[in-house]
C-alpha cells in the first residue's frame, strides 16, 4: 500500500492540481 500511495501522491498530485485549474478556468468561463 505505501508504495503504490506514494506513486499515487507524486504523479497524482500533478495531476490534481492540473485538474483543479482547469475547473477554475472552466468556473471563471461560466460565471
Amino acid at each position: 500500500m505505501s508504495g503504490n500511495g506514494r506513486e499515487l501522491g507524486e504523479y497524482g498530485l500533478s495531476e490534481y492540481s492540473e485538474m483543479k485549474t482547469v475547473a477554475m478556468k472552466l468556473q471563471e468561463k461560466n460565471s
